[in-house]
């Protein structure tokens, strides 16, 4: 009996958030694991506190609405049990398809299919109580990307019921982490120019026993620090435009985003900042900075997708939604790959 009970335990525990936001030497993930996996935390905020998930469906339209995602949702929740520690973020977007190739409007939400997805997200689907801050939960995930230098649980820009990410209540209000106190000397080194962030040298530490990922997802409380920049402290700004600039006064400098609601006006002298710790660089490159990879002018195609998908000539592959519908992949049996592919030239081509 115990050793049954040891395996439920281990069952019920899955992967964790060390584990998972783990790095090599280069800042790129370490995490080797594979789906389905869950991890259990607390939710570290409000799921409408960072980012606006008021559906807006935007075709793609030859590219006039590149990089609009509409509605956006995140939550990050921090570990709990023993042994564990960090935390990890959860994001969707509305309309993947003005983001990511092949921009067929098919791999976007409409209007009521984001409601009812955001619906699904934010309510425990055993009580439908409202998730809130301080909530104990546990997330199952079947994807979870590396991107910028954390990995998060998400849809893999995958609209398919196959992609989804599920939430469980565990216990409600079972109460935020006291924030961890640090100061800007622990998360990042002197120099840079102030109006530059990816000049700001960071403190980096692959064992995360020491600088920035040693916090990375956890609530915290930065100390000292003064304002540079204040035209990002404003709840009603975009999500671009709440950033502010601070420094600890000896030549360090850091991001604070601001949340959607109020602290009220921006302080003009020192004060202290309690929220996430958490990199945000808006690249999908990996690395410890998020900064783009250059020496890609002479790849000889635009954009490839591929994934597990039906054998050519199976019945499946005729379906007139082939090759790049989720609902038309094989999970097995007569699985095979499919690809799409577009030149340079702007020839498209695919398989089967």
């Amino acid at each position: 009996m115990a050793v049954a009970g040891l395996a439920l335990m281990a069952a019920l525990r899955g992967e964790t958030h060390f584990n998972l936001q783990s790095v090599n030497a280069d800042g790129t993930s370490a995490w080797n694991g594979s789906f389905p996996i869950t991890l259990t935390g607390v939710l570290l905020g409000d799921p409408d506190e960072m980012l606006d998930a008021t559906p807006s469906f935007l075709p793609w339209s030859d590219g006039a609405n590149a990089g609009r995602l509409g509605g956006e949702w995140q939550v990050t929740f921090q570990a709990v049990e023993p042994g564990d520690r960090g935390g990890t973020t959860c994001w969707m977007g509305q309309n993947y398809a003005n983001r990511v190739p092949p921009h067929d409007d098919v791999f976007s939400y409409s209007n009521p299919a984001w409601v009812a997805e955001i619906n699904r997200l934010n309510h425990d689907p055993q009580t439908g109580r409202r998730f809130r801050a301080g909530d104990l939960v546990r997330i199952t995930a079947q994807r979870a990307l590396f991107y910028g230098g954390k990995r998060n649980i998400n849809e893999a820009h995958d609209v398919s019921p196959e992609a989804d990410f599920t939430i469980e209540l565990v216990k409600p209000d079972y109460g935020l982490p006291g924030p961890e106190v640090i100061t800007l000397a622990e998360v990042m080194r002197p120099g840079g120019d102030p109006a530059d962030p990816t000049s700001w040298p960071p403190i980096f530490d692959q064992t995360r026993a020491t600088g920035g990922e040693h916090w990375q997802g956890m609530r915290v409380r930065l100390n000292d620090l003064m304002l540079v920049t204040t035209n990002g402290w404003n709840s009603t700004n975009l999500w671009s435009a709440r950033l502010c600039t601070v420094t600890d006064g000896a030549g360090r400098f850091f991001n604070r985003r601001h949340p959607r609601y109020s602290f009220g006006p921006a302080p003009a002298n020192r004060f202290d900042a309690i929220g996430i710790f958490t990199q945000e660089s808006g690249s999908g490159i990996q690395g410890t900075n998020g900064s783009w990879q250059s020496g890609l002018e002479h790849v000889p195609v635009r954009w490839v997708v591929w994934s597990l998908g039906p054998r050519p000539n199976s019945a499946r592959s005729q379906s007139g939604q082939a090759p790049l519908a989720a609902r038309t992949w094989c999970r097995s049996g007569e699985g095979g790959v499919i690809l799409r592919l577009a030149t340079r030239e702007g020839y498209q081509l695919q398989l089967p």
